[in-house]
């Protein structure tokens, strides 16, 4: 069975999803798109915890990433980079860039291509959570799923802009 619940943020609204257990997904409402059949209750175990996290993440603390329990279901190179993406600390930013040369050295290749890591930052299924609004381009902001104007915001609630 899958949960939905609707949280109130000073963003807007972010639908959580989440089977009996972890959390699935966490989107804003402008990407939400209901293709299954949820059950919307709000007393999921991995709901519950999930609006706790976000709580302290909008009451400017810095919750841990161990607070959660999630799964994230991709290819292997998206759940990867995804996994670098939970090593960048609140308040602080990093490139494509530097993500494509962490990855590289990684694997023992010499270079990965930043658009590629971009594409795969790009399908994060947990925002906020997975933090890809904490990833800029070189010369630039770079791109969010969500929208640019919710990358700024989550980047100024964090005191990064």
């Amino acid at each position: 069975m899958l949960y939905l619940h609707s949280y109130t943020s000073p963003l807007g609204k972010i639908f959580l999803t989440s089977d009996s257990r972890t959390l699935i997904s966490v989107c804003f409402e402008e990407q939400f798109k209901e293709s299954k059949n949820y059950t919307k209750n709000n007393t999921s175990k991995a709901i519950v915890s999930t609006k706790k996290w976000l709580d302290k993440y909008f009451d400017n603390k810095v919750p841990k990433i161990s607070e959660l329990e999630f799964k994230i279901h991709s290819t292997p190179f998206r759940e990867r980079v995804w996994r670098e993406l939970l090593k960048i600390p609140y308040g602080k930013t990093t490139t494509y860039g530097n993500i494509a040369q962490n990855m590289a050295n990684s694997l023992g290749i010499k270079k990965m291509s930043s658009q590629a890591i971009g594409t795969a930052i790009g399908k994060n299924p947990l925002l906020i959570i997975i933090p890809c609004h904490r990833v800029v381009g070189a010369n630039n902001l770079g791109g969010y799923s969500a929208g640019l104007e919710k990358k700024i915001e989550l980047l100024k609630h964090e005191n990064i802009l």
